[in-house]
């Protein structure tokens, strides 16, 4: 006798849930639902969500019932499945797929296949001193495909009275299976267009003809003094000074072009197109000294090699 008034006492909340959510619910269609849904009178109405990009396709599976206290309980298990649609439905970012028959094979077109499980269905005791409703639902999301779980987790509603338990649940997977669904799911336009439009051909612009762009004047300056390597070697350096690194040498008779004189170093370009510095001293620029006038001869000097710098 006991059981059955706890059966009873389920069918008659989950009717006063349901019948607003099941008007535009069908298990051969697209889960359709007014823009504003109750779940009781005491409750505000639940308004869809402002979102307009791409939704993902699920299709959503009879819960079944494990709770202790309720067995056998069909429209429980129904019921449950419906207000979990609407609920996703209401975010705007998914396409509903309801299946309510006891099979695993979700109508073709979803991706990802929802299924849940009654574990706890406890109604509030006590007259004065009421203890809260409890109801517990394990939710399970994976691939159609692939057969990936991607979603597996407990949510928990307590709440007086137990339709209020039920509708926190509700709205707490619905946040959960948002939150962890994977971006590459959402595939779907929000508003694809339409038949008519899509047979529409596009308007095309004539192409415009332009004339190639007018490449820029070069002012070509004076060409490049060149010079020469008097030196029988002398270093390269890539800075103007000794303490500079060595990055090569060259041979006498080497031809350079000037391109910078800076005191004792100039800045070269070689044949090769490299950039460096070479000493004054070792290249035609060299200046010429000038031998001192003295009716006395001067004494003959040993020949002294130059520093290749």
């Amino acid at each position: 006798m006991k059981h059955l008034l706890r059966k009873s006492f389920l069918k008659t909340i989950l009717f006063i849930i349901i019948l607003p959510l099941s008007i535009g619910c069908s298990t051969t269609k697209d889960v359709t639902h007014p823009s504003e849904e109750t779940v009781s009178s005491s409750e505000p109405p639940v308004k869809k969500e402002d979102y307009q990009g791409p939704k993902a396709k699920v299709a959503i599976t009879k819960f079944i019932d494990t709770s202790s206290s309720l067995k056998n309980t069909g429209q429980t298990e129904e019921g449950v499945a419906e207000m979990l649609g609407s609920a996703l439905s209401a975010t705007n970012r998914f396409i509903v797929q309801m299946s309510l028959l006891e099979t695993k094979q979700p109508m073709k077109g979803a991706d990802l296949l929802i299924e849940g499980t009654i574990t706890q269905f406890e109604p509030g005791k006590g007259l004065i001193i009421k203890t809260p409703s409890h109801v517990t639902l394990l939710l399970n999301v994976s691939d159609i495909k692939t057969g990936r779980k991607l979603i597996s987790q407990n949510i928990e509603g307590n709440a007086t009275p137990m339709e209020k338990a039920i509708k926190m649940a509700i709205e707490e997977s619905a946040k959960l299976i948002v939150a962890k669904t994977p971006s590459e799911y959402y595939r779907v336009p929000s508003s694809p267009p339409s038949p008519k439009e899509s047979l529409k051909s596009p308007k095309t612009q004539p192409e415009k003809t332009s004339s190639p762009p007018t490449p820029p004047v070069v002012k070509s300056g004076p060409p490049l003094r060149v010079i020469q390597v008097i030196w029988s070697n002398v270093n390269l350096r890539d800075g103007p000074g000794t303490n500079y690194k060595k990055v090569g040498s060259i041979n006498q008779g080497t031809s350079m072009e000037l391109l910078e004189d800076k005191g004792n170093w100039l800045r070269v370009r070689l044949q090769n197109g490299n950039e460096v510095w070479v000493s004054k001293q070792a290249t035609t620029l060299a200046p010429k000294t000038t031998p001192p006038s003295s009716s006395i001869p001067a004494p003959p000097s040993t020949a002294v090699k130059p520093n290749p710098m």
